[in-house]
């Protein structure tokens, strides 16, 4: 129950062409200089080529770059790039999206120094533009002592002791209860759903299908904790 979840931060880097898109983008803009796909004496610089240098270069930042004791997790979650019904014509720019969660705030400011700056440098080499945008969104979700004492005592109370766990580690899932804890003292807690009968995993999975025999269980909880 006392677990530190989250730390969400969206955005990362956004990379663009010589020859700017308008419109905002929460992560990553890789572009071409303008080049005419019919005119094979011409060099065309493909976007495509720098965004697969920039995703696999940000993997560095996790695994070389940071204190291996302190947390942190580097995605990109989406890719968007020309138009499945014209692939002949060489896209203008990639959008690359994702996420960056650590839990201390010298990692995050880390995170977002190094993938802009990885963002311009993998632009200029393959000789592309880039304009990083990085958007701070979550703090971790820290719960409070005493509060996180009174959930662990009223869920032993209603769901006996064995399933009443309060040494979960701390995990990088997103979560925005972390601004009413930051405004509020309280605690955040978890409902197990699992049972044999949904082996489909934890949510936020496309197979995942709740268990509703799990709410008289949390009905009972929040009525204890009352």
């Amino acid at each position: 129950f006392p677990a530190t979840v989250d730390p969400r931060d969206a955005g990362l880097a956004r990379l663009i062409s010589a020859q700017p898109v308008a419109g905002p983008s929460p992560l990553a803009r890789l572009g071409r200089t303008l080049a005419d796909v019919l005119a094979p004496r011409r060099a065309v610089v493909w976007a495509g080529l720098a965004a697969a240098a920039f995703i696999q270069a940000i993997q560095a930042i996790v695994s070389r770059e940071r204190d291996p004791l302190e947390p942190a997790v580097v995605s990109v979650g989406a890719i968007a790039a020309g138009d499945a019904k014209a692939p002949n014509v060489i896209p203008a720019e990639v959008r690359l999206t994702g996420t960056a969660r650590a839990f201390s705030a010298a990692v995050r400011d880390r995170l977002e120094a190094r993938l802009a700056a990885i963002a311009r440098g993998i632009a200029a080499t393959h000789g592309v533009a880039a304009e990083p945008s990085y958007t701070r969104r979550l703090s971790p979700t820290r719960n409070h002592p005493d509060h996180a004492a009174r959930m662990v005592s009223a869920a032993a109370a209603t769901l006996g002791a064995e399933h009443a766990r309060d040494d979960h580690p701390p995990i990088t899932a997103g979560e925005d209860f972390s601004s009413f804890l930051g405004a509020v003292p309280g605690a955040y807690a978890w409902l197990g759903t699992g049972d044999p009968a949904h082996p489909e995993g934890v949510h936020h999975n496309p197979r995942f299908d709740f268990n509703d025999a799990a709410l008289v269980h949390g009905a009972a909880f929040w009525c204890g904790l009352a």
